[in-house]
């Protein structure tokens, strides 16, 4: 797997790819691969989605003693909530990349039920806004983060990131753990994506 890191250079439009990671080795953990259709009212976005069924994590919760409702350590959620392949290792390997410091704010693409924003809110100590096209997947994920008492640095919002108002210049730095390879417009995606980083944010 390889991360990716670009910086926005306030006088060039275009995002320039700046350095790469090499490849993480832990193994990974392979999951159902499922191809979806999601269609509304401005065009049809395809994307391949990798994912368990989304209330499985509840069941696991339980399993680990949770009961519903009942607050949650995210030391305990972090084993269950990452949906992307190497656990928390390209989490933490882009929060090293990308400089990413306490107070900064960083949008995360493709966010899952929560998993990467929860922990790169925890760790890098920012706030976090996370993006997910699934109604299901971000209920979800409000639900784990509202339990985790978190929703002070992580803020869920959903629908079609290509679409989604972001504001200008709102980011100091983008993220996304394999949901944007996804995405069929990717020239669209950027040139969003790249409008809401602040000039010298990184992605």
């Amino acid at each position: 797997m390889m991360i990716h890191h670009w910086l926005r250079q306030e006088r060039y439009p275009r995002m320039q790819v700046f350095r790469s990671l090499a490849r993480l080795t832990r193994p990974i953990v392979t999951f159902q691969r499922t191809k979806v259709t999601i269609s509304n009212e401005d065009h049809k976005l395809r994307q391949f989605i990798i994912y368990h069924h989304v209330e499985r994590i509840y069941t696991d919760l339980k399993e680990l003693g949770y009961h519903d409702n009942d607050p949650l350590k995210l030391t305990d959620l972090i084993k269950l909530d990452q949906w992307h392949y190497n656990g928390t290792e390209p989490v933490d390997a882009a929060i090293k990349l990308l400089g990413i410091r306490e107070g900064a704010r960083v949008l995360d693409v493709g966010s899952g039920i929560g998993g990467p924003s929860r922990y790169l809110a925890h760790k890098a100590k920012c706030h976090v806004t996370a993006s997910e096209l699934l109604p299901d997947n971000h209920r979800v994920g409000q639900d784990l983060t509202s339990r985790c008492g978190m929703t002070g640095s992580v803020k869920h919002i959903c629908g079609d990131i290509t679409t989604t108002e972001l504001g200008k210049e709102e980011f100091d730095h983008v993220v996304s753990f394999q949901a944007v390879c996804y995405v069929e417009d990717k020239r669209r995606l950027f040139r969003h994506l790249s409008n809401s980083l602040k000039p010298g944010g990184t992605m």
